[in-house]
Parts: structure tokens; C-alpha cells; sequence
């Protein structure tokens, strides 16, 4: 299919959509929290959080930051639900994943938990080689540098073999400069940003891609 050994899929808006109502989940526990830690009103709530998704790469990391919270209690927290009450298996994304003879990946910044959570849900919990979430991280998310230490560290090549697919620009430059090739999803319309060889518009997209 093509010269590339190991595809890495991102978790959250990549293997579903940013409008599925697991994302309005996530959503709604992470404004929940912040307003019990911050003290705020929902709207400022709602702003920083956004700021500290922006400028941090996750709400954790900007609470961690400022509020001295407790990783596990706002993860326990946040990732507290059953995604199949939210989401089913998508028949063409089951397909397109066992046809791909790549060795795959997940890269989040969830815990492996939301993870397992999410896979079980669309049927795909066997369908990866590997899991990397947050705790393996330190609980530092992309884009810091260390996740992407923990992958170049998993993959069993060179980073020049392998595709790294994500719904967040903002993650893929760190991927770009260790030699990957980058792929956007997005469902906008969107340049090429610094950082990304390859937009896509739906993950079924991939499988021409590559």
C-alpha cells in the first residue's frame, strides 16, 4: 500500500467526529469542573478553559498549572461515563482500520481508560497495536515535547516511516520535525499550516492518502 510502517491515529475528533455527543460530554464535565475549582461563572469559566486548551494543550495542564489539581480526580471526573450510550461503531472506519497493514497506534492526551472506553464503543478495542495516553506522558499532552519522546521511543523505525493523523494543528509540527508525515483532519475548509504535509476532510480519507 505504501512505504509506511505504522500509522498514529490522535483518539478524540479523530476516530469520530469533534461534533459526536462524546465531545459534548467531555465538554460539559470539563466547564463543570473548572467552575468548581475557579470559582468563576460558566461563560469565564468556559474562556479560560479555552485559553488553557490554547496555550497549555489541555484544561488539565492549565489547572495543574494555576489550581495545583489533581490529575486522577478531574480525569476520574471528566472521563466518568460509558461512551456507548453516545456512540456507535462506524462500519466504513472498522473496515478501512483492518484493511491497513500497518502496524497502528493511539496517541491522546485522554488516560487509557477513555481510550479503552472509546474503542469499546466503536468496536475497535482489538483493533491497535499500542495505546499511548497521558499517564505515559507524565501527564504532560501534546504538543510538549515529551509524549513525542514516549512515541519515537515506541515506534520500531525510523519516525520517517510513519503517519501521524490528528484533528489538532496544533500537535502535528512536533510530529513534522521528527520526520513524519503529518496529516490535518479537519472538516473545514483549511490552508496547509507549517507543520502538515496532508489534509483530510474524513478519516475514511486516509486510506487514499496513503
Amino acid at each position: 500500500m505504501s512505504h509506511f510502517q505504522t500509522i498514529i491515529f490522535d483518539l478524540d475528533g479523530t476516530l469520530y467526529p469533534r461534533n459526536s455527543p462524546v465531545m459534548t460530554e467531555l465538554d460539559r464535565r470539563m466547564g463543570l469542573y473548572m467552575e468548581r475549582v475557579t470559582g468563576l461563572p460558566p461563560a469565564e469559566a468556559h474562556t479560560l478553559r479555552k485559553h488553557y486548551w490554547r496555550t497549555y494543550g489541555t484544561t488539565l495542564n492549565g489547572l495543574q498549572k494555576f489550581y495545583h489539581v489533581d490529575a486522577e480526580d478531574y480525569l476520574a471526573y471528566t472521563h466518568g461515563f460509558d461512551a456507548r450510550d453516545l456512540i456507535r461503531p462506524n462500519p466504513a472506519l472498522n473496515a478501512m482500520i483492518a484493511h491497513l497493514p500497518q502496524r497502528k497506534l493511539i496517541f491522546t492526551n485522554g488516560t487509557r481508560e477513555h481510550a479503552d472506553n472509546i474503542l469499546r464503543a466503536l468496536d475497535l478495542e482489538n483493533a491497535f497495536d499500542d495505546v499511548l495516553s497521558l499517564r505515559d506522558f507524565d501527564y504532560r499532552p501534546k504538543p510538549d515535547p515529551k509524549p513525542y519522546d514516549v512515541l519515537r521511543r515506541r515506534l520500531l523505525h525510523a519516525p520517517q516511516q510513519a503517519v501521524f493523523v490528528e484533528d489538532s494543528v496544533y500537535n502535528l509540527p512536533p510530529a513534522h520535525a521528527m520526520g513524519m508525515t503529518t496529516v490535518w483532519l479537519t472538516p473545514d475548509s483549511a490552508d496547509i499550516h507549517d507543520g502538515v504535509d496532508c489534509i483530510i476532510h474524513d478519516i475514511i480519507d486516509l486510506e487514499q492518502f496513503l
